[in-house]
C-alpha cells in the first residue's frame, strides 16, 4: 500500500454515526481512509481492514468471550498504524481498544484525533493523562471541563442529531400509537435484553389494546438475528439510517425503551418520552457499582441534572417478572411535561463545532498536502 492514508477505528453503532462524518471529510479532501468502522463509515468511503462486528461488544464477560477476534482486529490496526503511509489516526469512542491505539500512535509520533474520548467524568479519570497532546472532540461541556482539568485540549462538538431533532419538533407531527423497543447495538447486549423487552408487550397491550410495538435493530446483521425471536404481533425493523428520517420516526413514537446511550438522548431531543433499560452481565454490574462515579447513566438526566428519563439497569441474573413489574411502574411515573420543558436546555447543551470542521482543522495541521 503506497498511498498515504488516515487510519480510523470505531467499534459501536453510535461511534459509526460520528465516524461517518469524519470519514466523508477525509475522503472529500482527497485522502484515503482505512480502518474498522460500521456500515455508515463504509458508505462514506472507509476501506475495511477488519470486521466491525468483532468489535461491537461491551462488558467484561463479553470482551473475554471475544478475545481472539478482538486480538486479530488490534493486530490489523497495529500493522496499519506502523506503516509509513499512515499519516494520522482518528478514533471514535470505544476506549477499551482505542486507548491501546493511542499508546501505539504516540510511540510512532502519529497525530491523533479522538472523537468522543473515554468518559473520565464517570470512572478512571487518570486516563486523561495519556490523552495529553491528543486532539479531542467531546460532545458536552462537562466533558470538556473534565479534560481541561488534566491539561488536555478539547473541542466541544455539536451532537449530530441536533438539527434534525429541532426540525422534527418544529413540524409538530402527531404522536402515533406505537412504542419502540431498542434492545441494543451489541449482539450479546441484544440477546440479554430481548427476553425482557418481549415480555413487556403483553402487559402494555392489555392496558392499551391499540398500542403497537416495533423492535428496532441498529444494523442489518442484528435485524436478521432479531427476526429469529418469537414475538407475536411485534414488527422487527431497521432503524432509519438517515438522521432526518430517524428524527421523524422517533418524534412520532409514544415511548422509546432502550439501553442508556445515544438513542435515549436522540429520543429526548425529539421530544419523545424514553426509558433507559438494560440487563447487564453480573461481573460488569458489580464492577460498575464499585467504580462508576455518576448519579445518572442516561445523558438527558446527566445534562439536566435531574431524572427525566427513568433508569432501570439490572444484572442479567434478575428474574424477568421482577424487572417487568419495575419497568411498568416506572412508565406510569413518566412526566411528559417535565421532558418537554427540558428539551430547549438539552438542545442548548448539544450545540458546538461540527465534526466536519474539527476534522478539517485536524487535517490542515497534520497532513503534508504536497506529498499526499
Amino acid at each position: 500500500m503506497n498511498e498515504s492514508y488516515v487510519l480510523f477505528c470505531a467499534g459501536e453503532d453510535s461511534g459509526d454515526i460520528l465516524g461517518a462524518l469524519a470519514v466523508s471529510t477525509v475522503i472529500s479532501s482527497s485522502i484515503k481512509a482505512i480502518g474498522i468502522g460500521g456500515p455508515r463509515m463504509q458508505k462514506a468511503g472507509l476501506k475495511l481492514i477488519g470486521r466491525f462486528e468483532d468489535l461491537a461488544v461491551s462488558g467484561f464477560k463479553d470482551v473475554l468471550a471475544h478475545y481472539l477476534p478482538l486480538r486479530r482486529a488490534l493486530s490489523a490496526l497495529t500493522r496499519s498504524l506502523e506503516s509509513p503511509q499512515c499519516k494520522a489516526l482518528v478514533l471514535i469512542d470505544y476506549p477499551g481498544l482505542n486507548m491501546r491505539l493511542v499508546k501505539l500512535a504516540k510511540k510512532q509520533a502519529k497525530p491523533i484525533l479522538y472523537i468522543a474520548p473515554p468518559q473520565i467524568w464517570a470512572w478512571k479519570p487518570k486516563r486523561a493523562l495519556l490523552l495529553q497532546g491528543v486532539s479531542l472532540g467531546v460532545l458536552f461541556d462537562f466533558e470538556k471541563q473534565a479534560y481541561e482539568n488534566f491539561g488536555c485540549r478539547a473541542t466541544k462538538l455539536e451532537f449530530p442529531f441536533l438539527e434534525f431533532a429541532k426540525k422534527a419538533i418544529d413540524q409538530k407531527q402527531q404522536k402515533k400509537e406505537f412504542i419502540l423497543l431498542l434492545p441494543g447495538s451489541r449482539r450479546l447486549q441484544m440477546r440479554r435484553n430481548m427476553p425482557l423487552f418481549i415480555k413487556l408487550v403483553a402487559p402494555l397491550q392489555k392496558k392499551n389494546p391499540d398500542l403497537q410495538f416495533k423492535l428496532v435493530a441498529s444494523r442489518p446483521s442484528l435485524l436478521k438475528e432479531m427476526e429469529k425471536w418469537e414475538c407475536h404481533g411485534v414488527e422487527s425493523i431497521l432503524v432509519p439510517e438517515e438522521p432526518s428520517e430517524r428524527a421523524c420516526f422517533f418524534s412520532t413514537a409514544r415511548l422509546i425503551i432502550a439501553p442508556p446511550g445515544s438513542s435515549i438522548l436522540e429520543a429526548s431531543l425529539a421530544g419523545t418520552p424514553a426509558l433507559a433499560c438494560s440487563r447487564i452481565d453480573f461481573l460488569t454490574y458489580v464492577l460498575g457499582i464499585l467504580l462508576v462515579r455518576t448519579r445518572f447513566f442516561s445523558l438527558p438526566n446527566i445534562l439536566l441534572n435531574k431524572k427525566v428519563v427513568p433508569e432501570l439497569l439490572t444484572p442479567a441474573s434478575i428474574f424477568h417478572k421482577k424487572a417487568v413489574n419495575s419497568i411498568l411502574s416506572e412508565i406510569k411515573k413518566i412526566d411528559e411535561n417535565d421532558l418537554r420543558s427540558g428539551v430547549p436546555l438539552l438542545q442548548k447543551a448539544c450545540e458546538g463545532l461540527s465534526i466536519k470542521n474539527l476534522t478539517l482543522e485536524f487535517l490542515v495541521n497534520v497532513v503534508d498536502w504536497d506529498s499526499k
